[in-house]
């Protein structure tokens, strides 16, 4: 389209949308808005949402970038899209640089109403609400819902799996969608749920962000409980079989807790030694109380139950403090493992002094020696001592819905495993490239042992994971794409219908034939 039909169009479309439609400068790739009330300018507010994955701050495609207020309002901008044959992408929590991909994109950050309700147990969320919306809204009636563990990821992350402390108790964030709201790639404005339009449903549990806008979702909620939360920290043996060793025993202590208690696991350097993070999450109410006790050294104090306590009973030491404390539902952002300061957790610097980018592959019980020696090893060879690798503890529910119950198929998993390759801003020059190829390298040498990669993280660069990232269910999803939107508007997601190379992560799965 030609700057003079794109103002054109930009007229026309401002004059029905409720919300705001800007051009971008051809000058300099972003908006040259001015402020709008006590929001940030439109420039500045988006380049603050697209830092965290190490991507440039770019809009390589965008001619319009619109922020609704409405769903009549993306009804509107997805029929312009169509009618102007734009592309389209959707900024929720802005954690993905490829939500800014599109040649119109949608910035939801004026949709974020929660409306939770006690008596029929449900929360209600707009499409561009974050994730500490939704706990605040959630835990003032009383209620609680699975979801991930960074308070300012938006709903793209529920759409496409969510997994966090509550994972193993109540599944996935997907699993407690009862009902969404769409807006198709054809401008329709669609209630999808079991009943209605059942297969659209299945497809965006996991899938999302390829068939449309989805402008609310509405989850089922639970009575509202505290966490006990448990701490420590064991450093690593120097030997590598030793090492691996205790990685397992952490790997075979959580897999075996009930469903009432989790444990995370952080992989991290510390003064030059690789060390492992517990963090055993339990809500089952019946350990004992305790409210910030620091004991240096002293594991015989942890609660009888928890992983820190069997991994000291197993003959591994940890030398730094334990921590033991009551965390209310709403406040367990602030204890994130991967946001914790050393010695317990992984942060060296402020969080925002860092660039990151991040790839999650899902593990299975048990956790085998190979997947144990690659994450040892290669965190060894790490470009900086910012790298480290997540543990995220599911299982439990998550295991128990059948695989073809949603898009997201990886029902097996036991961990979902976020390798991290992370850089001061300061050395971006040199090291971001370097951080990225790790990661991607660790990814692909974890994929053998796995049984499935998280979709959340993947864009339209990213065709070689697809196939990993849904097993089984990809075939379904490919023709469903091909029914919701036949013209790939929403291309800026994971690349459904793209062909991996020969060299992908599909085939590196794959034994050498004899």
């Amino acid at each position: 389209m030609a700057r003079q039909g794109l103002e054109k169009a930009l007229t026309a479309l401002r004059g029905t949308l409720k919300g705001s439609c800007h051009l971008l400068t051809e000058e300099t790739g972003s908006a040259n808005v001015p402020s709008s009330g006590s929001k940030a300018s439109l420039g500045s507010s988006l380049l603050s949402k697209l830092q965290s994955k190490g991507k440039p701050s770019t809009l390589p495609q965008a001619a319009f970038f619109a922020r609704p207020e409405t769903a009549e309002d993306v009804q509107l901008c997805v029929r312009c899209a169509e009618e102007w044959d734009l592309s389209i992408s959707v900024i929720g929590g802005g954690h993905t640089n490829h939500s800014s991909w599109g040649e119109m994109v949608l910035d939801l950050s004026n949709m974020i109403t929660v409306s939770a309700n006690a008596e029929k147990g449900c929360v209600t969320v707009a499409g561009g609400a974050q994730l500490q919306d939704v706990v605040e809204s959630a835990s003032r009636v009383g209620l609680m819902v699975p979801l991930g563990t960074a308070p300012t990821v938006g709903v793209g992350l529920v759409l496409q799996g969510g997994i966090g402390h509550l994972s193993r108790n109540c599944g996935l964030s997907i699993d407690v969608i009862d009902e969404a709201q769409v807006v198709t790639a054809d401008g329709r404005l669609l209630t999808v749920s079991t009943k209605e339009n059942s297969d659209l449903f299945w497809a965006i549990r996991g899938c999302g962000p390829n068939f449309g806008v989805v402008v609310s979702v509405k989850l089922r909620g639970r009575p509202l409980q505290r966490f006990k939360l448990t701490s420590a920290a064991f450093p690593f043996p120097e030997q590598l079989s030793a090492a691996i060793r205790l990685l397992r025993d952490y790997g075979t202590q959580s897999a075996t807790l009930g469903n009432d208690h989790s444990a995370d696991a952080i992989l991290y350097n510390r003064d030059g030694r690789l060390c492992l993070g517990v963090f055993d999450y339990d809500i089952s109410g019946t350990s004992s109380t305790g409210s910030g006790t620091q004991v240096p050294g002293n594991f015989t104090k942890c609660d009888p139950g928890t992983v820190s306590r069997s991994l000291c009973e197993s003959g591994w030491i940890g030398d730094v403090v334990l921590e033991t404390r009551r965390v209310k539902y709403e406040n367990l952002f602030d204890y994130d493992p991967y946001l914790q300061r050393q010695p317990l957790g992984v942060l060296l610097q402020e969080p925002h002094e860092l660039g990151c980018f991040a790839r999650a592959v899902f593990l299975p019980t048990p956790l085998e020696v190979c997947a144990a020696d690659v994450l040892i090893s290669r965190l060894r060879e790490a470009p900086t001592p910012n790298c480290f690798v997540h543990f995220q503890h599911a299982g439990g529910a998550v295991n128990r819905v059948p695989a073809d119950a949603t898009a997201f198929d990886a029902r097996r998993l036991e961990w979902s495993v976020v390798i991290s390759g992370c850089w001061p801003r300061d050395q971006e020059a040199t090291m971001k490239n370097r951080c990225e190829a790790w990661t991607l390298e660790t990814v692909r040498a974890l994929l053998p042992h796995s049984v499935g990669l998280y979709p959340t993280d993947l864009g339209p660069e990213d065709a070689e994971f697809v196939p990993a990232a849904f097993k089984t269910s990809l075939g379904r999803l490919q023709e469903l794409k091909k029914e919701w939107d036949p013209k790939n508007r929403f291309s800026c997601a994971l690349p459904l219908l793209q062909q991996p190379a020969e060299n992908s992560a599909e085939a590196a799965e794959k034994p050498e034939q004899e």
